[in-house]
């Protein structure tokens, strides 16, 4: 993802950022850029959607070739189909949400997470930090390409057996803690997290291209990542570290998921999406948090966004108007693709068709 000199003082510094600020982050990105004049490098492109309640908009950006079948790493926006399986799981379990860690998990019986409820694993407030403690610099520079190559269960339960918290009920971004869901969830149904999330959400509401880690078949329609300089890069396979960022869609999916929020044609999803988009805890003035979900308080807006070596995403759901965006990128570098997603969901920027040629800088 970054090109550096081994040795150098400067290596050391980018590799700290880079350990702490993996997979996205949990603001909008400041920068202000219209979609309809964003930079792409060549052979990146930028896929979207505008979702009402009548019609879906596609449109493309950047590289031609690529268009609303192509599949794309949606890194942490997996965050949200975590917490849609935790719900689910509940609606079926009555109170599973308000269970502790350790009594799903009796193994973290002595950990500090032990007493720590599902529901503030998934609200960010569970007292874990970003990441595990054994992602540490020296795992960073070994594994650039893929930063959760060969991380396991079993180095989970020992990361998870060694990790003191910090205050629990307090706002602090975690992938690590739904690493821990994703645990839980297993547990709880016998059930693989990946085959979970397949069965249970992707294939009732029609999410036929996506998938969980990677997909052998022939007919997937893969975009191919770019890093911040542009360069080629490896797709990110993970395996414990699946609920926090693993799921590949493209954005006619993404398009099905935003459309049965809004129009709530699975009865029984229907129920699990409101709760986690329920306010559960206040960050600040204009930022609050459900389950998965980031919460925009000025306007009720429910979005996240994601990030991984080559990729990068958001999603943005206005209840109050029945309209959604999806932005969908394979260039890890883009620049103002969060304000510009609230900007096509605010109506503040229009598109612009596209046309022969595309401003590849």
């Amino acid at each position: 993802m970054i090109g550096i000199a081994i040795g150098s003082v400067g290596t050391f510094t980018t590799l700290l950022y880079f350990a702490s600020k993996m997979q996205d982050s949990p603001s909008p990105d400041a920068e202000a850029t219209d979609i309809n004049n964003i930079f792409l490098p060549e052979g990146t492109g930028i896929s979207g959607a505008i979702v009402s309640s009548t019609a879906v908009i596609y449109f493309q950006r950047g590289n031609p070739q690529l268009n609303e079948e192509t599949i794309y790493e949606i890194g942490s926006i997996t965050k949200v189909f975590t917490a849609l399986a935790m719900a689910l799981h509940d609606s079926r379990n009555p109170g599973y949400l308000s269970k502790s860690v350790g009594e799903i998990l009796p193994k973290l019986s002595d950990s500090q997470i032990s007493d720590t409820a599902i529901n503030y694993l998934l609200n960010h407030s569970s007292g874990l930090p970003r990441l595990a403690t054994s992602f540490s610099v020296l795992h960073v520079l070994m594994n650039r390409s893929d930063p959760y190559t060969d991380y396991s269960r079993d180095d989970l339960y020992d990361d998870l057996q060694a990790t003191e918290l910090s205050e629990e009920g307090s706002y602090e971004y975690s992938n690590y803690a739904f690493w821990v869901a994703g645990l839980c969830l297993e547990q709880s149904t016998s059930v693989e997290y990946k085959e979970y999330v397949t069965n249970e959400l992707l294939s009732p509401l029609g999410m036929a291209s996506s998938f969980v880690g990677n997909n052998s078949s022939a007919n997937v329609i893969l975009a191919q990542g770019h890093d911040k300089k542009g360069k080629r890069t490896n797709y990110w396979e993970k395996d414990a570290a699946s609920p926090a960022g693993s799921i590949k869609s493209s954005t006619e999916d993404m398009s099905r998921f935003i459309t049965a929020y809004i129009q709530g044609t699975h009865p029984e999803l229907k129920e699990a999406l409101e709760v986690i988009t329920k306010p559960t805890l206040d960050v600040n003035d204009n930022h609050s948090v459900g389950l998965g979900w980031q919460i925009r308080k000025t306007d009720s807006v429910i979005w996240h966004n994601g990030a991984t070596g080559g990729f990068r995403s958001f999603i943005a759901i206005s209840p109050e108007n029945n309209i959604g965006v999806v932005l969908l990128c394979n260039y890890a570098g883009v620049e103002g693709l969060d304000r510009s997603g609230f900007d096509l969901l605010t109506g503040k920027t229009k598109i612009v068709e596209q046309g022969g040629g595309y401003n590849s800088g």
